[in-house]
């Protein structure tokens, strides 16, 4: 593979958040390296986001830290399947 990388989805983001206030959330991570947020999308105008960080981070502890910043629902892939979920509400 060209890289390999580990994400973070985030599902039903409020319109109303900016790309900065998730970014400045992540940056305090190490290992974060980007994010990427959709265009809102009716009916509900909420928008999903990807959230990377480096291969040797441990997106598990992440998203159990991410608890307290109420960013809200992220699911963490674990190889090919999404199996591992942790509800953030905002």
């Amino acid at each position: 593979p060209l890289h390999k990388t580990v994400s973070l989805f985030i599902k039903d983001l409020p319109a109303t958040t900016t790309v900065k206030e998730v970014e400045d959330i992540c940056k305090n991570y190490p290992g974060y390296m980007r994010l990427v947020l959709q265009d809102p999308m009716p009916p509900h105008f909420t928008r999903r986001g990807w959230v990377t960080f480096q291969p040797w981070v441990n997106v598990k502890d992440v998203c159990w830290s991410l608890i307290g910043h109420k960013v809200c629902r992220v699911y963490v892939p674990r190889l090919a399947e999404f199996s591992f979920v942790v509800l953030i509400y905002l």
